[in-house]
Parts: structure tokens; sequence; C-alpha cells
């Protein structure tokens, strides 16, 4: 890694959000090192090792940095472990779309500075999709817990391949024969996991269930 200026580079490891490299302000506030400095090279940091049980890096500029990185205590926004997340689970054009929608409504709104960030995944590790997962897995990634596990990821299965094409509400609550608060309720869930979306057609599954699907 090599890093100049007042960006972040951080990383996911495991499950863990950690920084790479703070930001390099120069000798005044809101000043910094360029490329074109005439002491770039020996502002430079260079760092190198091994990945390890690293998944993915993030580099951001100043701009971005204002909303998803704080300052105070030099750790990354939350935000940034969910990209990664929805990276793994999301065809990879969904996640673009939606972090360049945020990037538009919501970081650019805070600085004046340019925004720019990008993800690097590590693809070693491929997601083969949601139906090739265990039921425990499933659970997990759900975030179902408590009794009757298998039966209330079974209905999520029937759920998500159900919508893998537009459906509206009233005809998952005939195909689940369920009472249409609760099959809301199940909808509601999903689209705040980002695991389905609404469009004009009805709900979509964008969760990947299979690579091959």
């Amino acid at each position: 890694i090599i890093h100049l200026g007042d960006g972040v580079i951080g990383y996911m490891e495991g499950s863990e959000l950690k920084v790479a490299s703070n930001p390099s302000n120069g000798e005044f506030v809101n000043t910094t090192t360029f490329i074109t400095s005439s002491d770039a090279v020996k502002c430079m940091k260079v760092m190198k090792g091994f990945l390890g049980n690293i998944n993915g890096f993030v580099l951001m500029t100043d701009g971005t940095s204002t909303s998803l990185y704080q300052k105070n205590s030099g750790a990354l926004s939350g935000v940034i472990g969910e990209i990664f997340r929805y990276m793994k689970y999301l065809p990879h054009k969904v996640v673009e779309q939606q972090v360049q929608e945020s990037l538009e409504l919501v970081v650019k709104r805070a600085t004046q500075d340019d925004c720019g960030i990008a993800f690097l995944t590590n693809a070693a590790k491929p997601f083969d999709g949601y139906l090739f997962l265990t039921v425990s897995e499933k659970a997990d990634l759900l975030g179902i817990k408590g009794r009757g596990l298998k039966k209330r990821v079974k209905r999520y299965d029937k759920i998500l391949t159900y919508l893998s094409t537009a459906k509206s509400q009233i005809q998952l609550s005939r195909y689940l024969k369920l009472k249409n608060k609760y099959v809301r309720r199940h909808l509601n869930r999903l689209v705040n996991m980002n695991f389905i979306e609404v469009t004009r057609e009805g709900y979509r599954t964008i969760l990947i269930l299979s690579r091959e699907y």
C-alpha cells in the first residue's frame, strides 16, 4: 500500500473494520501533500504485509471520509462494513448503483471536496449463492434466532425464491397462504436488509440465490 494525502485506506479483516492508513494533512488546516509536491516521496506512507484473513480494502478521498470516517476516534463508519457485506451477497452492479446514490444524496451534501471511493474484495472467497448455504448459515445471514429456526428459514427460502421475478404483495400472500399483515412484515424486513427491492412490477429478490440461477 502506498498512501499520500488526506484520504483514508481501510480494510475488512474477518468481520472487523480496520484502518490501514489515516489521513495525512499538511502544515495548515485543510491542506495536504499532493503528488506534484516537491516533498511527495518523503511524505508517502508505504506498507506491505500478508492478506491473511483480510476480505477487502476500501480507499476514499477526503470528501468521502467526512461522512464515512470518524476523525476523533480514527475509525471507519459501520456503513463501510455493510457495503462489504452487500458486495458479497448482492450483484456488484446493484451495490455500485446504491453506493453512487448514497454519494449523491448524502456524502456529497456534507462537503465541498471531491467525493471518491473504491472497494477491492477478495475474489478467492466466492459466494455461490443463498440457496447453497446451510440452514444455520441462512439463519445467521437473515438474523433469525430462537425457536422454530428451520421452519422460519424455510419460509424465507420460499419468499426469496418466489420473488426471483417481481411479484405483488397480494400474489405472495396467496402463494404463502398467509395474511397480508404478516407478509408485509416479512417484506419490510427483507427490504430493510437490502435483500429485495421494490420495483414498478412489485417486489423482487436482489440477493444472489445461485451463481447459476
